[in-house]
């Protein structure tokens, strides 16, 4: 009876063990959780908070962005190419704002552990900063093997390997500091959640690219976020005067004004405009000016370049200097290269274009054919750039290269007259203008790589509604 009883217990639990071992993935788990923390770096060891006094914002801002070190070195940090991909992506957000002048992006060595805001002065004596944006992170990996990884196989050679089930929790926080005062400004987080299987063979190769996803993910929600809370910050900065002092530095004249030094940013769009406005004022629509087919044989060859400055009517002036005028600024004021190259290559290659394939038209004028090289070529610079626009300029420029296909098979429009005689749209101007605008956007790019030079945006502040004065 014993004996009988003792065997049963012995297969009682054999049959647990066996289940035990079929199952055992329930049991196994493994977490991994890295993070650093603005609050450990700056009120380190209990210290007392520091008062926060009101901020002065002298603008233009010089703004400085870091990676907040980890106050402990356990687990896998992100790399430094991990960092700097975040830090840019938040920089190109700050640089669309007219109150920032100059953004630094601070290398990681410069930031010690709990260095606190003893450590932010040192930064803002040799960086020249007022504003910092100290970026954290909190990543929090979970691998577990369950009942539900047995329904997903994976062959592998001759063997048969259950799934694993892996789960990546990232938060990427960016609090904005006005240094001096010690006075948190405002605050932006971006998530990801990143819900991922794999085999027990490559478990270590796949937590590595979801904890890099997932970095790359959060940023861009944070991204997302950060131009939010700029807004509502520039207008908490108008309803509460009490809570923040703006000054203006030297020379800086606020959000929307237009000085000297802007003018000058803007130079060969102001030269363009005003030469077109010059010569219908002065009624010089007719004369030696214009694009002229038999007078360019003749030996004019200056009416290649100079037709495209004369229109032939209001609207026809209107239409296309308002047009050229808001793609001018926009390209001189991000500082994209070789503007002015651009408007003399495809005037010139404009030309060539009409004498070639447009026997039967003599005359030609307008600007029509470099604004859409002009805004093609703004679209490409910003649709590889990482700004808030890049994804609008995408579909701006693809919007632009349909536009100029079915001109092109459906033939031309009128657009005004002059004299007797009809003045149409030129489909194969807007053509060329935007083979040109690409053509150079690939030379000028391709000359950047292979001097090793990266292009950023120009960091001097910009016309539009900056924060405001008292």
């Amino acid at each position: 009876m014993e004996r009988k009883l003792l065997q049963q217990m012995t297969g009682f639990l054999l049959s647990l063990f066996i289940l035990v071992l079929l199952d055992g993935c329930t049991f196994m788990t493994q977490e991994r959780h890295h993070s650093s923390s603005v609050v450990k770096y700056l009120y380190p060891k209990k210290q007392v908070a520091v008062k926060p006094q009101v901020p002065t914002l002298a603008l233009p801002l010089n703004v400085g962005i870091a990676f907040v070190p980890a106050s402990d070195w356990k687990g896998r940090q992100p790399t430094e190419d991990e960092k700097q991909a975040v830090l840019e992506e938040v920089a190109s957000h700050f640089r669309a704002y007219d109150f920032v002048k100059k953004i630094e992006i601070i290398p990681s060595a410069y930031l010690r552990p709990e260095g606190s805001f003893a450590n932010l002065d040192q930064i803002r004596t040799m960086f020249g900063v007022d504003v910092i944006a100290l970026v954290s992170y909190d990543q929090y990996q979970f691998t577990g093997e369950g009942v539900a990884s047995l329904s997903y196989w994976t062959i592998v050679g001759a063997y048969i390997i259950p799934g694993e089930k892996n789960d990546t929790h990232t938060m990427v926080d960016a609090a904005v500091y006005d240094i001096a005062s010690r006075k948190l400004l405002f605050r932006a987080p971006g998530v990801s959640h990143i819900k991922g299987r794999s085999t027990l063979v490559n478990i270590n190769e796949q937590l590595r690219k979801d904890r890099v996803e997932g970095f790359q993910i959060a940023s861009r929600d944070l991204a997302k976020n950060l131009d939010e809370e700029l807004a509502k910050f520039k207008e908490k900065v108008k309803q509460s005067p009490e809570s923040y002092k703006v000054v203006h530095k030297e020379g800086y004249t606020g959000g929307g004004s237009v000085d000297s030094l802007v003018l000058m940013l803007i130079f060969v769009t102001l030269l363009t405009v005003s030469a077109c406005l010059l010569i219908y004022a002065v009624g010089a629509t007719d004369g030696a000016l214009r694009y002229d087919r038999v007078a360019i044989f003749e030996g004019a060859y200056w009416r290649l370049f100079t037709g495209h400055l004369v229109h032939f009517s209001p609207w026809h002036l209107l239409a296309n200097t308002a047009a050229f005028s808001v793609a001018g600024w926009a390209i001189e004021r991000r500082g994209y290269p070789a503007f002015a190259l651009l408007l003399v290559i495809s005037a010139f290659c404009i030309g060539a274009a009409l004498l070639m394939w447009q026997p039967n038209m003599r005359y030609y004028g307008g600007l029509s054919g470099i604004v859409h090289a002009a805004l093609f070529y703004l679209a490409l610079w910003e649709a590889t750039g990482q700004g808030p626009w890049r994804n609008a300029a995408r579909i701006f420029a693809l919007g632009l290269v349909m536009k100029a296909m079915l001109e092109l098979f459906s033939g031309v429009g009128l657009l005004t007259r002059f004299g007797n005689e009809a003045f149409v749209l030129v489909p194969l101007s807007h053509a060329t203008g935007l083979a040109v605008a690409l053509l150079e956007f690939l030379i000028v790019c391709g000359w950047l790589r292979v001097k090793g030079k990266r292009f950023s945006v120009r960091g001097s502040r910009k016309v539009g509604s900056g924060l405001p004065g008292r």
